[in-house]
């Protein structure tokens, strides 16, 4: 029955593949300037991300560098 469907131009309406959860489910409404709203979003297109990734992936870089700056200059006090 499916197959003579499929000749008549019926598709199945079944999801081709399930869809995966995002795990960002929680919602930052921070503001900005316009420019650095841009800034995100050419960051985020040349990184393959949405701009709001970006920012997460950004603020977690910063705070590895600055955690690494902090254990640097205790290293060499």
């Amino acid at each position: 029955m499916q197959r003579g469907g499929e000749k008549l131009g019926f598709v199945s309406r079944q999801p081709k593949k399930r869809r995966r959860v995002s795990p960002y489910t929680a919602q930052f409404g921070g503001k900005c300037r316009e420019d650095m709203k841009t800034l995100f979003q050419d960051i985020g297109e040349h990184m393959g991300c949405y701009d709001t990734v970006t920012l997460e992936k950004s603020i977690c870089k910063m705070y590895e560098l600055i955690r690494a700056l902090i254990l640097f200059d205790l290293k060499h006090d």
